[in-house]
């Protein structure tokens, strides 16, 4: 599949037809990365706010906000 680069701001972005997403199960979060001379463009391993509660759970209590 062939396509363009978009300007978006200060960056450039490509357009990933939704059948390709799903197809790999994809939703929001995606990691990128350089391998050899090509991009590669997979799902997040883990969820946005994974490990969030253990962090924390680990701070002291005077640095927790109160609600």
């Amino acid at each position: 599949m062939r396509t363009t680069l978009q300007k978006i701001g200060n960056s450039q972005g490509i357009v990933i037809p939704n059948p390709l997403l799903a197809q790999l199960g994809i939703e929001r979060a995606v990691e990128i990365q350089i391998v050899d001379d090509h991009l590669e463009v997979r799902k997040s391993a883990m969820h946005p706010r994974e490990g969030w509660a253990e962090t924390l759970s680990a701070l002291p209590q005077s640095a927790r906000l109160e609600r």
